[in-house]
Formats: structure tokens, sequence, C-alpha cells
């Protein structure tokens, strides 16, 4: 049984009165129950859900689960499935199985092979999704997409199923068919509850109960059948015209004044026409202390003791759902054609790209330094510059969308309780061979065909990958901390194109200036510390004269790229921690 006790919840606002968000809210649902909860945009459905899902916080009341208060001892992330509005929450690349095969390793632990195909087959047969099993998701209908992520929601069979418009945008005929399967899920375990918040009203008779909103405030429960009397209307589709006659809060009262005797009615199974319809102009009466904020459900109706509930499934270790995601990721980078030959065309590319760029002045740093040691020092600079910038590009195309494009889908799995430190390490070990393989690619093909750079070999090209690795991290923070994939990708563009002038390597900085700014750019340090290296030589010493920015030694510059690292994960862990944005009605 689930109960709702004067549940509230209040944002802050500066030089101003809270704004209240939800008001008093309070219901009962039994086991074995369907309800919907009903009102127009910005009534409060998808934040009312959110708590109940255990993503939002309450500011004042109180949930009992089976007698159990869950605000002070939340359920196990297993007991609850949810499905999210949004139907870009699925792998479009994997097929209808592997996505439910994918959600069960992220949320169930130590299950064998046949565990994992007797599972998904009665999950495809309960939602009705086994005949489409082997196509991939992006090839799905939208009832179909439906039937998908209502799939992934029960692979842990969760007692609390709570749904987020899940039968709306849809036809007729596909909205009663879904009306019937949540219908149906209901029933399979009698223990489990399923809320779906919707705006429609055409398949309304087919649930247990209607929790009706306006404005956060509970305007009406009880079944579907009592909806015209109370609203004092003919049709059901003419409650929310109705509604908006009076204040949102005047509802509210209204119900909290004659809710007992509904309430009573409801459960008797009395006739509801014997009731009296509020009016305009009933008189609302006061709270008294019997009445209390908190005391929004009648005491007849209250959980006492508690039920004994099955021990929820423990979720996967970390490690566990690491090796997961880092396979998934490949999976889907395979069969990503787009994806794996701009890969290929950037491996190809860059590198006779970039030996274009230095043929015409390998002469200058093969010939001895004495010769022409400026044009030397200026030729080495810029050979240097060039690998810098490609493998800071790689890293920018390759890391700045790679959270963000898919973050629907870590907030669903993240609802399912994968663990932020799992999917950012599961990305890290998925970008970090490319990056590897550029690099070295890069470094490799140049010396090849240029005769090879003076300077120490094996430090630019670790300064080379361990930049391109510390910039895939700071895109990666960036990417988490957007709102979708293209502002990420531009700024993460801009990032990258600033270094170039930022860098000292072009046009030198003040000196107390450069040293201040330096440290911050990671093209500075890949460029400097490479060129450090030559310090027993004339380039060094004439690049100094022609250029004039102080060149970081190769430790520090390791240090300052270790530190570029550090400062990108922490923005990425905290940018996933943080859900993204979305509009609450």
């Amino acid at each position: 049984m689930l109960e709702l006790v004067g549940i509230s919840l209040e944002i802050a606002r500066p030089k101003s009165d809270p704004l209240a968000i939800l008001n008093h809210v309070g219901f009962i649902a039994p086991a074995g129950h369907l309800m919907a909860v009903l009102g127009p945009t910005q009534s409060g459905k998808s934040t009312l859900l959110s708590i109940l899902s255990g993503t939002q916080t309450a500011t004042r009341g109180v949930i009992v689960w089976h007698g159990r208060d869950i605000t002070k001892n939340p359920l196990h992330i297993n007991d609850v499935g949810f499905v999210p509005r949004e139907d870009d929450v699925l792998h479009g690349s994997l097929t209808v199985q592997e996505n439910i095969v994918s959600a069960m390793l992220l949320r169930l632990r130590d299950l064998t092979k046949e565990d994992i195909i007797n599972r998904v087959s009665r999950l495809m047969i309960l939602t009705g999704i086994e005949l489409i099993s082997s196509q991939r998701a992006s090839t799905l209908s939208r009832p179909q997409i439906r039937r998908l992520k209502l799939a992934l929601a029960l692979v842990s069979d969760p007692l609390l199923l709570i749904c987020d418009e899940f039968t709306d945008g849809l036809d007729t005929k596909s909205e009663r068919e879904l009306v019937a399967l949540l219908q149906s899920i209901s029933r399979e375990n009698p223990k489990r509850i399923v809320i779906n918040a919707t705006q429609n009203m055409s398949s309304l008779s087919a649930y247990d109960a209607v929790l009706v909103m306006n404005e956060g405030n509970v305007c009406f429960h009880g079944p579907a059948r009592a909806l015209p009397h109370y609203f004092s209307v003919k049709q059901l589709d003419e409650v929310y015209s109705r509604m908006a006659k009076r204040p949102a809060s005047r509802w509210g009262e209204s119900w909290h004044k004659h809710r007992d005797t509904y309430y009573t009615a409801f459960k008797l199974g009395g006739d509801t026409e014997t009731l009296a319809a509020p009016t305009d102009e009933d008189d609302i009466a006061p709270k008294t202390s019997e009445d209390s904020d908190d005391d929004t459900i009648p005491r007849s109706f209250t959980t006492s003791g508690s039920d004994s509930v099955r021990a929820a499934p423990h979720l996967p270790s970390f490690s566990a759902q690491v090796k997961h995601l880092f396979r998934r990721r490949w999976t889907t980078f395979r069969r990503n054609r787009s994806e794996w030959v701009s890969q290929a065309l950037l491996l190809v590319g860059l590198p006779l790209l970039a030996v274009l760029l230095m043929w015409r002045t390998k002469s200058h740093w093969i010939a001895s330094p004495e010769t022409n040691p400026i044009l030397s020092a200026h030729s080495v600079s810029m050979a240097v510059l060039v690998l810098s910038i490609w493998v800071i590009l790689v890293a920018t195309l390759t890391s700045s969308a790679e959270i963000a494009r898919e973050r629907a889908i870590f907030e669903r799995e993240r609802q399912g309780g994968l663990r932020e430190s799992s999917y950012l390490l599961g990305k890290f070990l998925f970008l970090i061979p490319i990056l590897l393989a550029h690099g070295a690619w890069l470094s490799l093909f140049v010396d090849m065909s240029t005769g090879g750079l003076p300077g120490h070999a094996l430090v630019r090209l670790g300064l080379l990958i361990v930049s391109a690795i510390s910039f895939s991290a700071l895109c990666l923070g960036i990417s988490a901390q957007s709102k979708n994939a293209d502002s990420a990708q531009k700024f993460c563009l801009w990032l990258a194109l600033l270094q170039i002038p930022l860098s000292g390597a072009l046009l030198a900085w003040p000196a107390q200036l450069g040293g201040v700014m330096h440290p911050l750019i990671s093209l500075h340090s890949c460029w400097s510390g490479s060129l450090s290296t030559l310090q027993q030589s004339g380039f060094a010493e004439a690049f100094a004269k022609i250029n004039g920015t102080q060149l970081q030694q190769a430790g520090m510059a390791f240090g300052i790229l270790g530190i570029h690292f550090l400062i990108g994960i922490t923005v990425a862990f905290l940018g996933l921690k943080t859900p993204a944005s979305r509009t609450k009605n």
C-alpha cells in the first residue's frame, strides 16, 4: 500500500515568497492498483512522480510504503521502475533484445546466461515485443518504443512502477492497448502499484482510480466514473475547462472539505450520485488543530503495521557496470558507420595533412641549426605546433558530444542504478584507445615521412597522448554540463581554436601575463614541453630570440596536463551528478 500525507514542495526565491510546486498532496493506493495522475501542463504531475521515484525530495510530508516511511528510509532502487516521458532514451543501434539485456546487466547482479535468456524472453512476451526482438531500436514505431521503455523499467520486477505520460501522444487504439498493458502489469504482481501521469481522458475508465491535479493541488481522487459528477460536467473532456473557472487553490480546499465523504462512498461502493458536488459558492471550512497541514488523509486510511516486502535484488558491482558499458560502447561504435568512418578518415587524413604542411620546411631542421638557426627554430616550432593542434582537434571531435548526445539515456539508466563513476570510467576506457591510436600513429607517420623531428621522440609522443587525454577530459566535462550535443560541440571547438592564439607559439604574451595564462592552456604545455627537450641544441636558444615565450619543462608540462585531466574529470562527474533540467508539468 502506498500512502502520501501532506507532500509539499517549495522552491526558494530571492526577495520573494517561496514558489509552491506541490501543495499538501495526499492520496492512498492499495497494492495491485493502477492509478492515473491527471492534469494539464504545469499541474505538478511530473514533480510528484519525481518525488515518488526518489529523484526529488519533498519540502514537507510523509510517504508510507507498506507501513514504512520511505521519506526517511527510501525504497531500494530496484523496487522502483520508472518509464520516462522522453522517447530518446533507447540505444538506437542496439536491438530490442540487446536493449533489455543491457538494462538487466546494469541493474541486476549475479545473473547466469540462462537467467538472462529466461528473464528477457518473459519481459518481451509480457510487453508484446517478442516479434520485434531482433529489430534495432532506431527502427521502432512510437507505440513499440513505449513498450520497450516499459520492458526496460520492469527488468528488476519493481513493486512500484511509475510512468510519465506513457500513453500520451498516441493514436486512440495504441493508447487503449498500452493502458490495458499497464492494467495487466498492475495485476501480475499482487504487491505492485502502477502510476501513470497523463493529460488524456479517453481511457480513464480502465484505471482503478484517478488523481486530478492542478497547479500542485489535488482537486479530486477517486474512480473516473465520479469525475463528471464531482466537477458538475456532462463529459470528461469538459473537466479542464471547468477547473479553469476557479482558482486551483480553491479546488484543492474544496476537495479537502469533501474528501472524507467521497472516500467513504468509494470505499463502501456507495452511489456517487447521492453526494453533493462542490459549487463555486462552497464555504471552505478553516483548518483546525485536528485538520493540520500534514493530516491530509483520513485516519481510517492510515496504514498500521508493516506488510512483508520482498528483498530487492542487488545492483551489479562497480566493475561489472564498467565492463558492460565499455563493451556496449564498442558495439554501438562498430554499428554506427558514420562514427567509425569519421575516425578512420581522421586517422588517415590528419597525418597526411601534417606531413604536407611540414614538407617544404623539413630541410630546415634536418640541416644543422648553426647554418640558419632562426629558420630552423621556427620550422621546428611550427612542426611541433601542428602535431599539438592535431591531437587537440582529435580529442575535441571525439569527446565533445560523447555524454551530451546520450544524456537522456544516461538519466534513464541512472534512475535504474547506474553509477556516475561507472559511466564516466566506461567512457574513458572507450576513448583512451582511440586517442592512443591517433597520437601514436600521427607521431610515427610524421617521423617516418620527414626523417624525424629533433628532440626526444618518446617525450614528444607522451606529451601528445597526454594532451589528447587531458583535453578529452575537459571536453567530457563540458559535454556533461551542456544541454545538448550541438552546444557541447560548439563550445569545445571554440575552446580548441582559442588554444592556438593563446598558446604563445605564434605570439608571445608579456612575461607576467604569460606566467598566469600558460598553465591554463593545454596546447602550450604540449608544444612548449616538446620544445624544451631541445635545450641542448641551438633550436631552443634561437626560438627564445625570435619568440620570447618561456618554455615549460617536460616534467612540468606533464604535471599541468595531469591537473587539466583531473579538472575535466571533476567537472564531468559533477555534471553527471546534477540531473538534466527537464520541463515539469
